[in-house]
């Protein structure tokens, strides 16, 4: 084989080579990073920890958002509170209705977060809604309500494990999704499969990695492979367009899985770098 023929065939495999990192890099839709409780009345100020590989954190209250915003931040901010206060409910099963001054207090709120929304970029209704014994109907009236007033800015709703079965429905209204299971990465999938079977076409999914020690996941060395699995899979799936990590500050220190915190700003310096 001559020279100029072997330069010939190493171009075209560099090419191919190229192309095939090309090709993959545009088949991901990954482009948010955060965590919960970033900032909270609950749990404390954080936003200054991770600010540096993050662009978009759940918080708590308006003034999370406030905070969130002066550094120039993206918030997803929960809504719960406008619309549900509770009821009586236990591990799913019981009763959770709508609040009945929830469009009054809805209002207060949207009047209160008008200087700041620019940085608000989705509203979260209540966590894990039928487990917190809410209602499709209701669920259905509070996004309503949220999309009537803000029909630009995407609702999120996140489900309990338990949720995640063959009889699953998800509002149509909602626009981001996902689950919390805090497991290992092949029951995680198995949940995965259930909620993508029960979307809606323009539904989006955000994944919700474990960032704190269980049974299941029982040392800061398999928590931070566990990381990596989710982004693979995050980076795998162009229905999947963000991670919103959850256990730092509410379930762990951060002093106590030092390696997974390292993946994490790893990850997340992938993510907001693309």
């Amino acid at each position: 084989m001559n020279f100029t023929l072997k330069r010939t065939l190493f171009l075209l495999l560099f090419i191919s080579s190229c192309k095939d990192q090309i090709d993959i890099k545009s088949e991901t839709a990954l482009k948010y990073y955060g965590y919960y409780w970033v900032e909270s009345g609950s749990y404390g100020s954080h936003i200054n920890e991770c600010s540096d590989y993050t662009n978009l954190n759940w918080v708590e209250r308006i003034d999370d958002v406030q905070v969130c915003a002066e550094l120039n931040m993206q918030s997803i901010l929960q809504v719960r509170w406008q619309f549900f206060i509770g009821g009586e409910c236990q591990s799913g099963e019981g009763v959770n209705p709508l609040r009945s001054d929830y469009q009054h207090q809805w209002n207060i709120l949207a009047e209160t977060i008008e200087p700041f929304i620019d940085h608000i970029s989705a509203f979260y209704m209540i966590d894990e809604p039928y487990w917190n014994c809410v209602n499709e109907s209701d669920l259905n009236t509070a996004i309503e309500i949220v999309k009537d007033t803000y029909p630009k800015i995407p609702v999120m709703v996140v489900f309990a494990y338990p949720s995640m079965n063959e009889s699953l429905t998800i509002p149509e209204n909602a626009d981001w999704i996902g689950f919390d299971h805090y497991e290992l990465i092949e029951i995680v999938e198995e949940d995965l499969s259930m909620l993508k079977n029960a979307m809606h076409s323009h539904q989006k999914i955000f994944l919700v990695p474990q960032s704190f020690l269980n049974a299941s996941i029982n040392s800061d060395e398999v928590l931070a492979r566990l990381n990596n699995v989710y982004y693979d899979l995050a980076m795998s799936d162009t229905t999947i367009i963000g991670m919103l990590n959850f256990g730092l500050w509410t379930h762990e220190d951060p002093s106590n899985i030092q390696k997974t915190l390292e993946t994490q700003i790893e990850i997340g310096n992938n993510i907001i770098g693309e």
